[in-house]
């Protein structure tokens, strides 16, 4: 009899256990997000900005940026485009690292896995595929290409080859990716699918370009497939075809 009592109870729960998250939906979802919020509110790993070396730097960065001088139709070659193979393991390339120390990697990594735990057991996020946008924030991986101007590369994946082991990048490519130029006048960025950068330019090239923002710039190319190089020491940006956002109103009534 008794073991029948310890069965019973043990039975039940099991059960309560394993409806829990049914009964009550979301519980996962904003237990994550709340976690996953206060981590990234302490560590600032959102907002990539926050962890640039200088003071000075940080007040460069918080002006509006300086206006860039467009160059449309532009022949922009796709052999100046980087490869995996020149970025290969056996051609020296490595993975750019991702910010902050070694410990605050390791909280970082638990918070993540905590976060992970929390939204997956939540039956909301298996009906909704996580539609919500409850992942975790993830640090992108960052790799400064130049110090003056200071420009900074951040991407999903950033693979490069530098001369010696502290020496200039040679080749750097990144996926996801987001470039920012600091300069005393202020800073402005760009973002495309893929950002290419072959040392020592001065200038990084943009495919399947998003937008280059600068103050109340914001220049987008007409056609996603559209190649454009932003020159970051004459704050140029060139395209091998037509960019919205640099001329005014009155260019576009005249061009009707």
């Amino acid at each position: 009899m008794k073991r029948e009592k310890v069965r019973r109870l043990l039975f039940v729960g099991a059960v309560c256990l394993l409806s829990f998250p049914w009964l009550t939906p979301c519980v996962g979802i904003w237990s994550a997000a709340a976690v996953n919020g206060a981590h990234d509110s302490i560590t600032q790993r959102d907002q990539p900005l926050a962890r640039l070396p200088t003071q000075q730097l940080k007040q460069w960065a918080a002006k509006p940026g300086p206006k860039l001088t467009v160059i449309e139709n532009q022949a922009i070659l796709r052999s100046s485009l980087i490869t995996a193979t020149e970025l290969s393991a056996a051609n020296g390339g490595m993975n750019a690292p991702h910010p902050g120390t070694l410990v605050g990697k390791g909280a970082s990594a638990v918070v993540d896995g905590l976060t992970y735990t929390l939204t997956w057991i939540d039956p909301f996020t298996w009906v909704s595929k996580n539609s919500m946008g409850m992942e975790p924030t993830k640090a992108r991986r960052q790799l400064v290409l130049c110090e003056s101007p200071f420009v900074l590369l951040e991407g999903s994946s950033i693979r490069f080859t530098r001369s010696g082991k502290n020496g200039p990048i040679l080749l750097a490519k990144a996926t996801g990716a987001r470039v920012t130029v600091i300069t005393p006048d202020g800073a402005f960025t760009a973002q495309a699918q893929d950002i290419h950068f072959r040392g020592p330019s001065q200038e990084v090239l943009l495919e399947h370009p998003y937008s280059i923002h600068s103050g109340s710039q914001n220049l987008r190319p007409v056609k996603p497939d559209t190649l454009m190089k932003l020159n970051f020491m004459k704050r140029s940006v060139s395209c091998s075809g037509i960019i919205l956002g640099h001329r005014d109103a009155a260019y576009f009534r005249l061009s009707q």
